[in-house]
């Protein structure tokens, strides 16, 4: 069914008819991504890399630990909803995965026969929304946000891509979850905050101010003993980075700041890198599906709420207008 650099995965049939899917690990890749990972270490312009991509790495080497993120998945408001479909893992063991098939065919294969239906457009767009509000949404009153009997997280898918996403017509099917981060509520406001503020022209200096105070809050120096400039110096640098890029760009501004930042010293919280790279594939998808951008509707709405009762009575308007578009669309 399809390959790529760290497994294989196959249609399998079992002897009672039914068909399943199966993912074999390549062999030797565990100890290829261990050479990679010293060699970017030794490499000035990568090294500052490699505390973000270990954990990531080695999370795909190991099936078991994808067969728990489907469960993980399953326990957000994305995987609870009847309009989602999350495939079951039948049995797991680190080099080989069995799970049910998901209805339908991937994305990627239906935009190889043309364009998608104004049905299919939809169901992705409220696809779109869930994710994004799944990894950005902090407040269990509103419908649909993340609960948690413990200390609330969110939940970030980081690789939606159009080939890890089904369409049957009647509701799209999430799988290979195994990539995935979360964000305290401090974490995920500031997130807002950030986006919200890289989409205008310019940062007015006391607004930028914050949003350095609020980074500098939830980050640390890699090496505290560097002898180079203070912590917020370097996430000044990081803004200051990002103003030669247009506005419309905010994707490639925000994963700027994150790469500057990073190679600067900083440690900045890890499910960071993994949100930016989840929000830019939504919304390169958008712009290849032609639908309306769900991660610009969610970060206008939640940033909203952030202002207060006025901001959360606006927030509710353009939810609501933004899905009457959608819909319309």
């Amino acid at each position: 069914m399809g390959t790529g650099s760290v497994k294989q995965v196959n249609l399998m049939r079992r002897v009672d008819g039914v068909e399943e899917v199966g993912a074999v690990l390549k062999p030797q890749v565990a100890s290829d991504i261990d050479s990679t990972l010293g060699a970017l270490s030794v490499v000035p312009d990568t090294k500052h890399l490699v505390g973000q991509l270990t954990p990531m790495l080695k999370r795909e080497v190991d099936l078991t630990v994808a067969a728990a993120s489907f469960d993980v998945l399953r326990s957000t408001p994305v995987g609870q909803s009847p309009n989602i479909n999350i495939p079951i893992v039948r049995v797991a063991y680190p080099t080989f995965l069995a799970r049910s098939a998901a209805p339908g065919e991937s994305v990627a294969e239906l935009l190889r026969q043309g364009p998608l239906d104004k049905a299919q457009r939809q169901a992705l767009y409220a696809l779109h929304v869930g994710l994004a509000r799944a990894a950005l949404e902090t407040d269990v009153r509103r419908p649909g946000a993340v609960q948690s009997s413990g200390p609330q997280r969110t939940f970030v898918l980081t690789d939606p891509h159009e080939a890890n996403v089904a369409l049957d017509g009647t509701r799209p099917g999430l799988f290979d979850p195994d990539q995935f981060e979360s964000l305290s509520p401090d974490e995920a406001n500031a997130f807002v905050s950030m986006l919200a503020s890289l989409r205008k022209p310019a940062l007015e200096p006391p607004q930028q101010a914050r949003l350095v105070a609020q980074l500098t809050a939830l980050s640390q120096l890699s090496d505290p003993a560097d002898g180079g400039p203070p912590l917020p110096s370097r996430i000044e640098a990081a803004f200051e980075a990002t103003k030669s890029e247009p506005s419309a760009n905010v994707g490639r501004k925000l994963q700027l700041l994150l790469l500057t930042a990073s190679k600067s010293g900083v440690a900045v919280p890890t499910g960071y890198m993994g949100l930016a790279k989840m929000l830019h594939s939504l919304e390169s998808q958008s712009k290849e599906l032609g639908i309306r951008s769900a991660v610009s509707d969610v970060i206008a709405a939640l940033h909203l709420d952030q202002q207060g009762p006025f901001g959360r009575l606006f927030s509710k308007v353009h939810t609501a207008y933004g899905s009457m578009k959608a819909l319309n669309d």
